[in-house]
C-alpha cells in the first residue's frame, strides 16, 4: 500500500489536463491550512520514477496545493502512485465529478478527452457514474462558442437550460440562444428560434414543391430581366404552417412564378393575353395581403408573449404562491371584479388547468368546476397555486397586448396603446419573480419593430411642403 510522504512543494506542478480549469476562491481554504496545515494528502505521479530527486504531476489535490502556496508552506503530505495518461485523465475527472467541482463545459472537455484516448461512451459512463445519454450531450455543447459559454455560466446558466439548447439543431441557432441563457430574455430568444426553425424547415418544404412546376423571381412581374404579365395566384406563410402546397393542374399549360420573402412564398401565373391588367384590383390584393401579414404578425407576438407567462407559472412551485398570498388575494378581489363587472371572462377550466401542469379529462367536462377531478388534486397538493390560477385564466388570453388596429383610409394601421388588464397581470407576474424580456418590454413601451413596420406611415404630402 502507497505510504504518505512529505514532497517539497517547489517539486510539486498542477496537472495540464486537469479537467478543473477554474480553482474558485482559495482564501478560506488558504487560511485553514495556515492555521491546521494540509489535513488530506494529494496523490500525484513521479515525472521520472526511477529519479529520486524528480518532479511530481498532481492528479488529485490541485485545490489544496493553490491554496498551500497562498499559505506559505513549503512541502505536502503525499501519496505517489503510477499511473498511465489515460488513468491520471480518468482519475482526475471522476474525482471532480464526485466532488461536483467541474463546471458542464469542463465536464464536456473531461469527457472529449476520454473518448480522444479511446474510451468509449459506455466505459467513460461506467467510470464517472453518469449515463450514455449525458456524456453525449455534454460531448455536443463542445460545438458551442467557448466564449460565449464560460459567459452563460458567468450568468448562473442551469443546466436545464443547456439541455433546452437541445431543441435547436443549428449551430448558429445553439450560439444565438447561448447569448441569452442567464438573462430575462432566454426564453422568449429560445422560442423565437424554436419557431423560426419549424418556419424554415416549411419554407424549404414548399420552396422544394413550387420548384417542380414554378419558376423563382425576384420581383413580381420580371423574368429572365424581361417584363412578364403576372396575377397572383395563392401565398403559403408563416403563420398558416400547416397549409399544403399541391402542383397546379394547369401547371402544363401556363408558366407559375414564387417569390419568397420572409412571410412565405407567393404564387403568380402568367397573365394570358386575354386577361387585362387591373392595377386597382392588384393594388387592393397587395394591400389585403400586407394588411394580413401584419394582423398575423402582431398575433404571432402577443400569442409569443402569452406564452412565455403561461410558461412561467406552470414552473412555479406552489411555495411561491404560499410566500405572496396578501398579493395573490388581492389579484383575485379585482380580478373577481372585473368578472362581475363583465369585463373578463370567468374562470378557464382548461387554461387553469394548464397551469397548473395538469389535464382537464374527458371526465371533467360535464362536471361543475369544484368537482372536476384536476381542481381537486390541486386542491391537496397546490391550494395556494390554484387559487391563483382559477384566477388568472379568467384574465390572461393570447389576444391581451399593447397594440390596437386602427382603419386610415385603405388599409389598416397599428399602433401602441394601453391595457390596465395587462398591465396588473405582469404586476403580479413580477411580484413572484418574473422578468419580462425586451421583446415584451418593446411591445409596452411602442418601440417595438413592428410598429415601425405597420405603424402610421409618414404623410408624403406635409413632408413635401415641409421641405419647400
Amino acid at each position: 500500500m502507497p505510504q504518505i510522504v512529505n514532497i517539497a512543494i517547489d517539486h510539486l506542478f498542477p496537472h495540464s489536463d486537469n479537467p478543473r480549469k477554474d480553482l474558485g476562491d482559495l482564501s478560506e481554504l488558504a487560511a485553514s491550512i495556515k492555521a491546521s496545515g494540509v489535513l488530506q494528502n494529494l496523490t500525484v505521479v513521479p515525472d521520472e520514477p526511477d529519479n529520486t530527486d524528480t518532479d511530481y504531476t498532481i492528479i488529485i489535490g490541485h485545490r489544496r496545493y493553490a491554496a498551500a502556496k497562498i499559505a506559505g508552506l513549503t512541502e505536502l503530505p503525499c501519496i505517489v502512485v503510477e499511473m498511465s495518461e489515460r488513468e491520471q485523465l480518468q482519475t482526475m475527472l471522476v474525482e471532480n465529478m464526485q466532488r461536483s467541482d467541474l463546471t458542464v463545459y469542463e465536464q464536456a472537455q473531461g469527457f472529449q478527452m476520454m473518448l480522444n484516448m479511446g474510451d468509449s461512451v459506455a466505459e467513460i459512463a461506467e467510470k464517472s457514474g453518469f449515463s450514455q445519454t449525458t456524456i453525449r450531450r455534454r460531448v455536443k455543447l463542445l460545438d458551442l462558442d467557448r466564449q460565449k459559454f464560460q459567459k452563460a455560466e458567468s450568468r448562473g446558466a442551469t443546466l436545464n437550460d443547456y439541455l433546452e439548447l437541445d431543441k435547436l439543431d443549428s449551430p448558429e441557432d445553439k450560439n444565438k440562444a447561448l447569448d441569452a441563457i442567464g438573462t430575462a430574455n432566454f426564453n422568449s430568444v429560445l422560442k423565437s428560434l424554436i419557431s423560426e426553425q419549424e418556419i424554415r424547415k416549411k419554407f424549404a418544404e414548399w420552396t422544394e414543391i413550387a420548384d417542380k412546376f414554378a419558376y423563382q423571381i425576384e420581383r413580381t412581374g420580371e423574368f429572365n430581366g424581361q417584363n412578364v404579365g403576372m396575377v397572383y395566384c395563392d401565398g403559403y406563410h408563416r403563420w398558416d404552417l400547416k397549409r399544403e402546397m399541391t402542383v397546379p393542374e394547369d401547371a402544363n399549360d401556363v408558366r407559375y412564378f414564387y417569390r419568397t420573402d420572409s412571410s412565405g412564398i407567393t404564387l403568380y401565373k402568367e397573365r394570358r393575353e386575354s386577361q387585362q391588367p387591373d392595377p386597382e384590383a392588384e393594388a387592393r390584393e397587395e394591400r389585403r395581403r400586407r394588411d394580413e401579414q401584419a394582423e398575423n404578425e402582431f398575433a404571432e407576438a402577443a400569442e409569443a408573449h402569452f406564452e412565455l407567462r403561461k410558461d412561467f407559472i406552470k414552473e412555479l412551485p406552489n411555495s411561491v404562491f404560499k410566500q405572496h398570498m396578501k398579493e395573490i388575494s388581492l389579484f383575485c378581489v379585482a380580478t373577481t371584479e372585473s368578472i362581475d363587472g363583465g369585463y373578463c371572462n370567468s374562470i378557464n377550466p382548461r387554461f387553469c388547468a394548464q397551469l397548473l401542469g395538469m389535464r382537464l379529462s374527458p371526465d371533467d367536462e360535464n362536471e361543475d368546476f369544484c368537482d372536476m377531478g384536476f381542481v381537486r388534486s390541486a386542491a391537496e397538493a397546490q391550494p395556494e397555486k390554484l387559487i391563483f390560477c382559477c384566477c388568472y385564466s379568467a384574465l390572461d388570453d393570447e389576444d391581451r397586448s399593447y397594440y390596437r388596429r386602427v382603419w386610415n383610409m385603405n388599409h389598416y394601421e397599428y399602433e401602441p396603446c394601453e391595457n390596465s388588464d395587462l398591465d396588473h397581470i405582469y404586476e403580479i407576474l413580477e411580484t413572484l419573480g418574473y422578468e419580462k424580456s425586451d421583446d415584451e418590454e418593446e411591445m409596452a413601451e411602442g418601440t417595438h419593430r413592428l410598429f415601425d413596420t405597420y405603424g402610421a406611415q409618414p404623410d408624403k404630402t406635409t413632408e413635401d411642403s415641409d421641405d419647400e
